[in-house]
């Protein structure tokens, strides 16, 4: 008799334990779901709307994965920003429109706004020419993409670093120069349709439109030219 009364009341737990079990991970599938359907809601609203060069990420707020959100709502399910416009936080409102169960759920969602971006591959020291192979793409937060950053491998290639720059780093306008002093430079003289071209030498760094000093080594004249990519320098007669 007491070990009938064991095993009664053993599958009993067992039984209970089985039902809890099963509503949990119903509760926590449910819950990844709306979390899901509340990302790419706010995702699809930039559809057509950033450039090439951006990127959106979104992450929903975790939801209680304790309780029970309803189901997923099959051909009920509706989304709708919460407000006038998408925001760093933005809220969504999921709403199961199902006769037979109906409920509203609000989800927070992250927005984060990223930027295609140049960065150093590697180390750069003083003194070093930047190459292809020292340079990446990458995506950080907008908030963290520097206005003096330069985001132009035309620019960088062949350029010499005047300020060790780290991994991982964006690279300022003045952490590098594209003409520097003392090195020979490519001259470029325009007249009309007609370039003439000879050789100087930088008598001051230069960043990218810079207009600098050079000397033009036959003739031994001080010129003012623009800077117009790495050692190279143009002036109009």
């Amino acid at each position: 008799m007491k070990l009938y009364k064991i095993i009664t009341v053993f599958t009993i737990f067992i039984e209970f334990s089985f039902l809890f079990c099963s509503k949990a991970i119903a509760s926590q599938e449910e819950a990844s779901f709306l979390e899901y359907v509340a990302s790419q809601y706010v995702l699809a609203q930039f559809k057509g709307k950033i450039d090439d060069d951006q990127k959106i990420i979104t992450k929903a707020a975790t939801l209680d994965p304790r309780r029970n959100y309803g189901g997923k709502c099959p051909n009920y399910l509706t989304a709708q920003l919460q407000g006038n416009e998408i925001k760093p936080t933005s809220i969504v409102k999921i709403v199961c429109n199902d006769p037979k169960n109906k409920y509203t759920v609000l989800v927070p969602v992250e927005v984060i706004k990223q930027q295609k971006v140049l960065i150093a591959s590697r180390d750069l020291n003083k003194g070093e020419v930047i190459s292809n192979a020292d340079l990446n793409l990458d995506y950080i937060d907008e908030s963290k993409v520097l206005d003096t950053a330069i985001n132009d491998s035309y620019v960088l290639v062949g350029s010499k670093v005047k300020k060790n720059i780290k991994a991982g780093s964006q690279i300022r306008d003045g952490n590098i120069c594209v003409v520097c002093k003392g090195e020979k430079v490519n001259i470029a003289a325009q007249s009309g349709g007609l370039t003439l071209k000879t050789t100087g030498l930088a008598l001051e760094d230069g960043s990218m439109n810079d207009f600098i000093k050079i000397k033009n080594i036959k003739t031994g004249k001080t010129i003012i030219a623009m800077v117009v990519g790495p050692n190279s320098v143009l002036i109009s007669l």
